[in-house]
């Protein structure tokens, strides 16, 4: 087929320099040789050579221009061209005849971002190539398309003598009949070639914070190639065209999008610098708080939801949120940290804070927390849909009052917490065929799963409750306090909330704000991209912590949560810009645990534990400095109270391997 072009032969020209430049041309005449030598064997052997060429559009662009402009308005008749070049080579480097329909060429793409090129509306689509950045939100098994069919002549007598011409099976006409004899043409059927096809559907991440469908989506075909490693919940930029003139799309080029931060460290690149107020506020703490480990977390988790509530109260649910949100990790390694809050007061500030995190999907109590199989009817395709647990990967799954989800304990959402993973549901599935899906893959929650509880300290019920609060304990690690615990804490809460309606109250949140939520955001990704190693000596600190406590408070712990406080100790490292945990950050998930702990079962039974006190002033680099000066009398009292135990981390093995 020839292309109706001006410039056709510049084009040509450009391709040929870009093909020989990138060592192309080689590759291609040695896969020439190999085809021509199964041709002469045998007859019969019909299948096109067929090349995969990844075309990189800034080098493109320094070779021609106009060669880039036309790939990206026509990358179907640019396919053609190449082809055309291919034959051309191979006819001169080789004592070889191939048809040119027997060349077929694959490209594939990486546009750039730029501006013009981007499309963010599923009902206005671009023409020619596009960029379109979405969420997997479902796709199909991986099944067979139709790429090509062979034709040929059946009259004898016909002067093109029965030649064979191969035409791809989604631009042919309707029938195929001979040039010569006008003819209806048959087909060899045994020459059809086929390829591996995933149909998915792909939504902007602002369609998950509400319920997530299929109509606010668009279809994409994903071929061949690209059909392999797509992870229902994955973040694409996708390179596509319309597909066959209707409103699905044909994806050119697939990449997994990961945030800057995580990009650069991939690149081998160092990260960027941080933003300028977290700078500022770490060289205010240098001269307020010199040498402290705990500072500058301190400093950070006070100025959550500043419009809430005062600085200085809920630190312990705010300490938590800022550990989960800094746990969030792009293909991470580690551990997410879930939350649980308890106690209504802090309900608002977790629905706030939710907001920080990378994606935020809002699920309901009765929807399949992994996802479900889905048939089509009229097609007959499996469909896998991803559920909120999947959708909200690298984010936060926002389950809201905790008791919606207890009714059903054998719900997805109490398996993923208990097994770190989680399925697609399959009763839909089974209704329609009356057979299980095969090959049902088991995907791991790389979510943070936050909840809120209704409680409130009294010990005079602590010991009735203790047998529910172990249940939490064992899903979500450690409960994180979300209601004020002394009067001072109430009174100022209350005065807060109060001076909402007047206006010259003496309460000016913003006016102790020393990072914005856009800082704290940017910083956030920043950090949750560096990977960290726990120390020798901090892992022992936490494993001789785990048993004493379990000693001391018999079923208070769960035997999983020593990965738990490491998982904390990791994220409190990354909030710290530390590569490795130290024991500071151990003794801190330690003071936390102790104070919930502590309103679960009573006073600490640890002999002169000093639990952190509430700072008494609602300015951050006042409470880094109370917060540290807190942490080192803790960190005296839990050492003289681990010496006073004699506990050996080595011998009690059987404590740690449960």
């Amino acid at each position: 087929m020839e292309v109706p072009l001006k410039n056709q032969a510049a084009i040509e020209d450009a391709i040929a320099c870009y093909l020989d430049v990138h060592g192309i041309f080689k590759d291609i005449i040695v896969s020439a040789k190999i085809y021509g030598e199964s041709l002469s064997e045998q007859n019969n052997f019909f299948m096109p050579l067929r090349f995969t060429v990844e075309v990189n559009i800034a080098d493109l662009t320094e070779i021609d221009v106009e060669a880039t402009h036309f790939l990206r308005s026509e990358p179907h008749l640019f396919c053609q061209l190449m082809e055309k070049v291919i034959h051309c080579a191979i006819t001169n480097a080789l004592d070889l005849e191939i048809d040119l329909n027997s060349i077929r060429v694959t490209l594939r793409i990486d546009l750039p971002s730029f501006p013009e090129s981007i499309c963010t509306s599923t009902s206005h689509l671009l023409p020619g190539l596009f960029v379109m950045r979405g969420i997997l939100i479902a796709m199909t098994t991986v099944s067979k398309y139709l790429r090509s069919k062979l034709y040929f002549c059946p009259i004898k007598e016909c002067p093109c003598g029965g030649a064979r011409e191969r035409v791809d099976s989604e631009c042919q006409n309707s029938q195929q009949r001979c040039a010569v004899t006008n003819f209806p043409k048959n087909e060899d059927v045994a020459a059809q070639e086929t390829g591996d096809q995933i149909l998915g559907v792909i939504v902007d991440s602002e369609a998950l914070t509400s319920k997530p469908g299929l109509s606010r989506g668009i279809t994409v075909h994903f071929r061949d190639d690209l059909a392999a490693g797509l992870e229902l919940g994955g973040c694409y930029h996708l390179t596509v065209t319309r597909h066959c003139g209707m409103t699905s799309l044909l994806a050119w080029g697939v990449k997994e999008f990961l945030p800057e931060p995580q990009t650069r460290l991939l690149s081998g690149l160092r990260l960027n610098q941080l933003p300028q107020s977290i700078q500022r506020l770490v060289h205010q703490l240098s001269d307020n708080c010199p040498r402290s480990s705990w500072a500058l977390f301190a400093a950070l988790s006070s100025q959550l939801a500043h419009q809430l509530a005062p600085m200085n109260c809920f630190l312990h649910l705010k300490a938590g949120i800022l550990l989960s949100l800094a746990s969030q990790c792009v293909k991470q390694q580690q551990q997410t940290c879930h939350l649980l809050c308890w106690g209504v007061d802090g309900v608002p500030l977790v629905s706030h804070c939710a907001r920080l995190a990378r994606r935020l999907v809002t699920p309901s109590p009765l929807q399949p927390a992994g996802g479900l199989y889905r048939v089509d009817e009229p097609s007959g395709a499996v469909w896998m849909e991803a559920g909120p647990l999947l959708l909200a990967a690298s984010g936060t799954c926002l389950l809201g009052h905790w008791h919606a989800y207890e009714k059903h304990r054998t719900s997805e959402i109490f398996h993923a917490l208990e097994n770190g993973a989680v399925s697609l549901d399959t009763q839909e599935y089974m209704k329609t065929t009356g057979s299980m899906p095969t090959g049902s893959p088991v995907h791991p929650v790389q979510s943070a799963i936050w909840a809120t509880c209704n409680y409130k300290y009294n010990s005079a019920k602590v010991t009735c409750r203790t047998k529910i609060f172990a249940q939490q304990l064992r899903l979500f690690g450690m409960p994180f306090i979300g209601s004020c615990e002394s009067m001072e804490e109430i009174e100022d809460f209350t005065v807060f909330k109060l001076s909402e309606t007047i206006v010259d109250s003496g309460f000016n949140s913003k006016a102790n704000l020393l990072v914005s939520e856009r800082d704290l955001r940017e910083f956030l990704d920043i950090i949750s991209s560096k990977t960290v190693e726990i120390s020798e000596s901090a892992q022992n600190l936490l494993q001789r912590y785990f048993v004493d406590t379990r000693r001391s408070r018999p079923g208070c712990l769960p035997a999983a949560a020593l990965k738990i406080m490491t998982a904390l100790s990791e994220a409190h490292a990354r909030v710290g810009l530390r590569d490795e945990v130290i024991e500071d950050d151990a003794l801190f998930v330690m003071a936390l645990y102790e104070e919930a702990l502590s309103a679960i079962y009573g006073p600490p039974i640890l002999t002169n534990s000093h639990l952190p006190k509430r700072p008494d002033t609602g300015h951050p680099l006042a409470i880094a400095q109370q917060v540290h000066e807190n942490m080192i009398e803790f960190a005296i009292s839990i050492e003289n109270n681990l010496k006073c135990s004699s506990i050996d981390a080595g011998s009690h093995s059987n404590w740690l391997e449960e």
